[in-house]
């Protein structure tokens, strides 16, 4: 029996071909007939299968990659390095990145999709300084303002004053023309010099988080990329379709809209990185089988010792992995019990794997 998206999709393919009477009928066996090709044999062992199939095409991604979809000016890490990261669940991609798509009445207009793009970008003390001079003597940090950066992005000399108060406590600031001086009473010179990294990067404006943003007309409409996310904060953007906007950062993702979503995000991502990197060919319930393993529990694990493989029931299959002594050691100091139900301890052992034909267990009646 098929499944009924499946038979309702089936339909809608007829109806556009114009399928009728026997036509239709052999292309509905076909499409069954293929179903159940697809469909996976009880005892199969789909974790090695989804290994193999995921690793060897794996072997072909390039190691360095950081250009995205076309867009030299963005700096994205594609393929191996963009792999590894997702599968070891880093709580930061290397270059976070988003694509923000438009509510209608923005997304058809250049300038209102431009007035969206400079409420998403978020402005530091840095983009509108001109210089930054530090009197080791005085303890004290001199920030020269731009006058055509200010105007540039919206923003006057109070704003900016305004934002570093509120960023930097218990620390007065002077204000001469469009010069801004912060003086530091006492600390060390290490302190001095952090303070002057912390105020070049006090934010101003926009979101927090958003660097750089790119405007790209995509089809009939205006597409944002930025380069940083910040998804809580964009979704509540004016002119921004919340229904569409996607990160790279799936631990952002999993913490806003849910497990679910990380878990759509890691298959999404997996397979844009491969693809990006010329690898088309591994099938979508591969990626998913992964993506599954990743968020079963509710949250984003890695693939690795401090996650799946570290959390493994077995003893030898938690050994097999990485640090085998130390594993070894704490199991027989808790006196833990090996059930032998995993791949890999019963190879370890030499006894049959439960897979497969190793599933079935025979019992012979004798008269």
């Amino acid at each position: 029996m098929l499944p009924k998206k499946l038979i309702e999709s089936a339909e809608e393919i007829a109806k556009k071909k114009g399928l009728k009477g026997a036509q239709k009928k052999k292309f509905l066996e076909l499409v069954r007939q293929s179903y159940e090709k697809m469909k996976v044999e009880p005892g199969e062992a789909i974790g090695l299968v989804t290994a193999q199939s995921i690793g060897e095409p794996g072997t072909q991604l390039t190691m360095r990659t950081f250009h995205y979809a076309g867009i030299l000016e963005m700096n994205v890490t594609l393929g191996l390095p963009r792999v590894i990261e997702i599968v070891d669940a880093r709580s930061q991609p290397s270059t976070p990145m988003m694509i923000v798509y438009l509510l209608p009445e923005y997304a058809k207009d250049e300038k209102k999709a431009r007035e969206v793009a400079a409420r998403i970008r978020g402005v530091r003390l840095r983009d509108v300084a001109s210089s930054v001079e530090t009197d080791v003597v005085e303890r004290r940090i001199t920030v020269t303002l731009d006058e055509n950066a200010l105007k540039n992005f919206g923003l006057d000399t109070d704003e900016v004053v305004k934002g570093v108060k509120k960023r930097i406590k218990g620390i007065g600031v002077e204000v001469e023309g469009n010069k801004i001086s912060v003086e530091m009473k006492k600390g060390t010179m290490r302190k001095l010099y952090k303070l002057k990294d912390t105020l070049l990067k006090c934010h101003l404006k926009g979101v927090e988080g958003i660097g750089y943003t790119l405007i790209r007309k995509e089809k009939d409409e205006y597409v944002i990329y930025t380069e940083g996310s910040n998804l809580k904060e964009v979704l509540k953007v004016e002119g921004v379709d919340w229904r569409r906007v996607r990160t790279n950062n799936i631990h952002e993702v999993a913490s806003v809209l849910g497990i679910e979503a990380a878990r759509n995000a890691i298959i999404e991502e997996m397979r844009a990185a491969m693809e990006g990197a010329g690898v088309s060919n591994v099938d979508i319930r591969h990626l998913m089988l992964v993506a599954d393993t990743m968020t079963v529990d509710g949250e984003v694990k890695a693939i690795g010792r401090y996650g799946i493989a570290g959390e493994k029931a077995g003893v030898l299959a938690r050994a097999s992995f990485e640090t085998p002594v130390r594993h070894l050691t704490r199991a027989a100091m808790k006196g833990e019990f090996n059930e032998f139900n995993s791949v890999i301890e019963n190879v370890m052992v030499g006894q049959p794997v439960k897979v497969g034909t190793g599933v079935v267990r025979l019992l012979m009646k004798v008269k």
